[in-house]
């Protein structure tokens, strides 16, 4: 029955798809994961809180493959591409890949997939999982978690486009050559020319600036305080967050009603802890049936105008303004025939 509950509400997902409507100033992409990979675009709410999908559908292994049975542990915007990474199925090493999505705009697809080493291109397989990608300044860093303490490093794309390799690796700390910081990245992002992170300390849920150290190699954290809602909903534990033209993003997935929440993230006075503002539900269409999505939101990614491929399917507004113009211009043209008909007699 919980199988055939998620078809129904996949197909619906699927058929609502088409349904673009990205800012103007670029758009955050989602990764969700039930059984199988779902890539979406997510649109905050102008008025009010929370924000809705569009261009739900499948992620692809391939532009013409199966589904994407791993869900993505990873996924950032660099130089205009969406890049994403996964677990092996054994659990011993990562992906590295494109994310590109369809030239219908409906869903995605990987490519340019390779293995993640280290050091260098020829180098090891990395045996951790990447938590955590987030570009700066033309270059992307990630972070892994092993047993107690954060691994923060460069992600350098191999020379050939497949897969990447990790470099500059070292821990993160407690102000600069400080103590390891104790609690697991749960999200990174940068904005506004920082970096920034989130976890959870068995309590709250904790905010920081994350600057890299003198040397390149590792990072160090100040600024670190707890997130403050300001209101009476309190979203949980941040499960992703994005940095945008427009600011910071994070998604949290709330157990007990199956749902996700929306927020922006505002970073508190000097840098310290952050603020919440706008929670709401993440919605399956904006102004469709009343309806959360089912499906916990992975990563977020955030690519400014124009996209990679293709571009935003025209709204249901859009597509009514241009039917009537078409049929205006059709009226118009038939009027200027009979007038000249009736000139020429």
């Amino acid at each position: 029955m919980r199988r055939a509950s998620r078809l129904i509400i996949s197909a619906a997902l699927l058929l609502g798809a088409a349904v673009a409507t990205p800012s103007q100033a670029g758009t955050i992409y989602a990764t969700a994961f039930d059984d199988i990979d779902f890539f979406m675009q997510i649109n905050p709410e102008t008025i009010g809180g929370g924000a809705y999908t569009s261009n739900f559908g499948h992620l692809k292994i391939g532009k013409n493959g199966l589904a994407n049975d791993l869900p993505l542990t990873a996924m950032a915007g660099m130089n205009g591409q969406l890049v994403g990474s996964k677990v092996h199925q054994g659990g011993e090493f990562d992906y590295y890949f494109h994310v590109d999505p369809q030239a219908n705009g409906v869903g995605g697809y990987s490519s340019y997939a390779g293995d993640i080493v280290t050091q260098n291109e020829a180098g090891p397989q990395l045996d951790l999982p990447v938590d955590n990608m987030a570009p700066l300044a033309g270059e992307l860093f990630a972070s892994s978690w092993n047993d107690g303490f954060n691994y923060f490093y460069k992600l350098i794309e191999q020379s050939d486009g497949t897969g990447a390799y990790g470099d500059y690796f070292g821990g993160l700390t407690l102000g600069e050559g400080g103590e390891f910081f104790g609690f697991a990245l749960d999200s990174m992002a940068s904005y506004n020319g920082q970096l920034y992170g989130t976890a959870f300390d068995g309590v709250n849920d904790l905010f920081f600036r994350i600057n890299r150290d003198a040397d390149g190699a590792g990072a160090w954290i100040d600024g670190l305080g707890a997130i403050d809602t300001g209101s009476t909903i309190h979203p949980g534990r941040l499960s992703a967050m994005v940095g945008t033209d427009d600011g910071l993003y994070g998604v949290s997935w709330d157990e007990a009603s199956g749902s996700n929440y929306f927020f922006g993230i505002t970073p508190g006075l000097q840098g310290y802890g952050g603020d919440l503002h706008g929670i709401g539900s993440l919605h399956i269409t904006q102004g469709g049936p009343a309806g959360v999505l089912p499906y916990k939101i992975n990563t977020l990614a955030y690519l400014p105008s124009p996209g990679p491929i293709g571009g935003a399917v025209p709204e249901p507004a859009t597509w009514a303004m241009m039917i009537l113009g078409f049929g205006a211009v059709g009226v118009m043209t038939r009027g200027a025939r009979r007038k000249g008909v009736l000139l020429m007699g």
